[in-house]
């Protein structure tokens, strides 16, 4: 089952519906990405186990009990599906020390549970289950080469849209009998309030994925800090200038950024940077994360239980610390 990571977290907290004692994370950082870090990291503290497979020491794995070295490509076997085509990335060389594929180590914890036979075999395996419809198996897409879709224009008018109707629906039956509205509504946010006068939005640099890269050297070279994006006339009323650092705070924390002026932003918006961490400091995701002034109480997305990251009343003040 699909379940969003907030919810889970917060079973872990209260127990309910029912205990939550361990973790196994894979590809995943969660005291940087998930809402609410501050409870996100009182749920981590609240289990007995944490496994995390993981290239690197990140945030997360220096609190995990376990930490399993995974392969990285073409040190096992991939199936590749993108967007209108699928690919294969085939093992081109054997992975360092203990180092294991994802559904390796999927496979060797199965089996040390005594389920081992609920699991395929191998990567293989589990591509060829993948590929049946198409009559492929894996090893035969690797020596034909890239399967590109078929581009078929107007489908709609051989059959209609894959929706009950057929049609483009704008307001849907299947939300409706799932109790979700089924139009498209617009969810009520907090509002800004004298004690936070501004608006908090986030994104992402382009020399990050999410949190991940930020203890490479070249890269931190590029990007060597968070940088909070205010409007020259929002800096002169709060007292700050550009390369000033900014404390950052909402009705769930503080953080800092370094300020950048951005005279195209509305003065009523703060873009602070999103995902940073520092690998050289011991409490690496405190001082900049903006997940620290996130909440997960807020209303959730009725349909898909998505946290809100942005649209959050803030305030911003110099940091007298310096």
């Amino acid at each position: 089952y699909l379940t969003p990571s907030q919810e889970t977290l917060r079973a872990a907290l209260t127990e309910d519906p029912y205990p939550v004692k361990a973790s196994l994370m894979f590809g995943t950082n969660p005291l940087l990405t998930y809402a609410d870090t501050g409870k996100t990291f009182e749920a981590l503290e609240k289990l007995d186990l944490i496994v995390t497979v993981e290239f690197f020491k990140t945030t997360t794995a220096m609190y995990s009990d376990i930490i399993l070295p995974v392969a990285a490509n073409h040190e096992y076997e991939d199936l590749s599906p993108r967007s209108g085509h699928i690919n294969t990335r085939p093992k081109l060389v054997e992975p360092p020390g203990e180092c294991r594929s994802d559904v390796q180590w999927i496979n060797l914890i199965a089996e040390e549970m005594g389920v081992g036979d609920q699991f395929w075999e191998n990567e293989e395996k589990v591509y060829d289950y993948v590929l049946e419809p198409i009559g492929k198996t894996y090893r035969v897409l690797v020596d034909e080469g890239t399967i590109w879709a078929q581009q078929r224009y107007m489908k709609y008018e051989t059959g209609g849209f894959r929706t009950p109707s057929g049609k483009v629906e704008i307001y849907s039956e299947t939300l409706r009998e799932m109790g979700i509205s089924p139009v498209p509504k617009i969810f009520p946010q907090t509002t800004s309030t004298e004690d936070y006068p501004l608006t908090l939005t986030t994104g992402k640099d382009p020399y990050s994925y999410h949190s991940s890269w930020r203890q490479l050297k070249s890269l931190r070279e590029s990007s060597s800090e968070p940088f909070v994006e205010l409007n020259p006339e929002t800096s002169k009323k709060i007292g700050l200038k550009e390369g000033d650092i900014a404390v950052i705070e909402t009705e769930k924390g503080r953080i800092t950024q370094r300020v950048r002026l951005n005279p195209d932003l509305d003065p009523r918006i703060v873009y602070a940077a999103f995902a940073w961490w520092f690998p050289e400091e011991s409490d690496a995701w405190r001082r900049s994360n903006l997940n620290i002034l996130t909440s997960w109480d807020v209303p959730l997305c009725e349909a898909m239980g998505a946290a809100t990251f942005r649209g959050i009343p803030c305030r911003v003040k110099p940091d007298k610390t310096f």
